[in-house]
């Protein structure tokens, strides 16, 4: 099983508030957002660091894509059919 990501970016512009970005080979510009997001793409995305990918509680990362997506202002949430595959 893999995360239905939406490609929204919407995480990408939150890890300013994660501690320890130097740790897992990020870094942020000053509005917070990652330096490797462009658009809503990830320009390292093949090479990205362990904590940028998805594992594990799916419906957990789910929740709080879609409470990030909300305050970004988009109405396409990641769904229970989209974490089943259907």
């Amino acid at each position: 099983m893999s995360f239905p990501c939406k490609g929204c970016g919407a995480c990408c512009r939150r890890i300013g508030a994660m501690p320890d970005l130097e740790r897992h080979g990020l870094t942020a510009d000053e509005n917070g957002h990652c330096i490797h997001l462009d658009g809503n793409r990830c320009t390292i995305y093949a090479v990205r660091p362990d904590i940028c990918r998805v594992k594990g509680n799916y419906k957990a990362n789910a929740a709080l894509c879609n409470i990030w997506m909300a305050q970004d202002g988009h109405t396409d949430f990641v769904t229970e059919a989209d974490l089943r595959g259907s």
